[in-house]
């Protein structure tokens, strides 16, 4: 989790990879700038484990926040927001990791 201290700081997103999922996650973290952090409900039909829901409500008010957070501290919105694409980065490993059951 980030402390905002220097000892924590990770590297930032690299050109490493696949670069269509690269502009995919700097995308989609656009969207974090203006969403809400409240948890929205599934779409009707689907059901979702509630321990699922709880965690996608978690990241999403996360990124919310950290978003706001690097533009309150004066970073420019394309710096804040690869920023937030890199956390983005993660959390889809995350969940990767638990579809697999190496995590728990």
């Amino acid at each position: 989790m980030w402390r905002g201290r220097a000892a924590d700081a990770r590297g930032g997103i690299t050109k490493a990879g696949n670069s269509a999922s690269r502009r995919a996650l700097v995308e989609a973290a656009w969207h974090f700038q203006a969403c809400s952090p409240k948890p929205k409900g599934a779409p009707r039909g689907s059901s979702v484990p509630p321990a699922v829901k709880r965690r996608c409500d978690e990241a999403t008010a996360r990124l919310c926040r950290r978003h706001e957070a690097l533009r309150a501290a004066g970073k420019r919105p394309c710096v804040a927001n690869v920023a937030v694409a890199r956390e983005l980065a993660c959390w889809v490993w995350e969940i990767g990791c638990r579809a697999e059951g190496t995590v728990s």
